[in-house]
């Protein structure tokens, strides 16, 4: 939901530390109002598990479980590093 994504992107802005506090906290049930703000920071590794399970390639399967840290190219230009950049790059643009 928009309202819930606008929501985050001030939260990392203003309150990073209540959304971090909002992601280690146990999950809420269904239909909680913490529910968003929860999914948004566990969606890597349940996308990651869901691909893990239908059998994508563990590369993949590895960029979509870290698809949301911080971008640092190695200093060897690691390929698994290069793909990631340009997937963030490309997710940034939505």
């Amino acid at each position: 939901m928009l309202g819930h994504r606008v929501a985050v992107v001030l939260l990392k802005a203003f309150r990073p530390n209540t959304l971090a506090a909002w992601a280690v906290a146990p999950e809420p049930g269904p239909g909680g109002w913490r529910q968003p703000f929860w999914a948004h920071a566990h969606h890597p590794e349940a996308g990651a598990q869901l691909a893990d399970t239908a059998g994508c390639d563990p590369l993949a399967v590895s960029l979509i479980r870290r698809h949301q840290e911080p971008s640092r190219l190695s200093q060897s230009g690691a390929a698994e590093d290069q793909l990631l950049a340009a997937l963030q790059a490309a997710d940034d643009d939505n």
